[in-house]
């Protein structure tokens, strides 16, 4: 009986453990796309997009997300192939946002982005 006890309470120990490691690993991951979407609305406001063209921009975003992940569990490609692939997204990404935007306004959205990801750097 004792031995039975002992068996419950370990593995009840080893549960909780895990248990709080994932909690940990989503509040990391929440924490992080909440911190993306700030940045992301911080750059726009830099940049003086319109609501028209930031839906646009989101839009653009979420696509090119959804094939770079679709990029990346590609298992059967090579990791140089796979930047190959990851740039050629990019151009594509990047001409799609110079044309919904004009360039002006994709010069100031890539110059507002970069001052934000150096300046989360320097807080980090």
């Amino acid at each position: 009986m004792k031995r039975i006890l002992f068996l419950l309470f370990a593995v009840a120990i080893a549960n909780t453990a895990i248990y709080a490691q994932q909690n940990n690993i989503i509040a990391t991951k929440n924490e992080a796309k909440k911190n993306s979407e700030t940045q992301m609305l911080a750059a726009f406001e830099k940049a003086q997009l319109t609501p028209e063209e930031q839906q646009k921009v989101k839009t653009i975003f979420k696509e090119s997300s959804a094939s770079f992940k679709i990029l990346k569990a590609d298992t059967t490609l090579s990791d140089s192939t796979r930047k190959v692939k990851y740039t050629e997204h990019d151009n594509i990404k990047n001409a799609q946002l110079k044309e919904a935007l004009g360039e002006a306004k994709y010069k100031a959205l890539k110059k507002a982005q970069k001052e934000l990801r150096e300046a989360a750097k320097k807080n980090d």
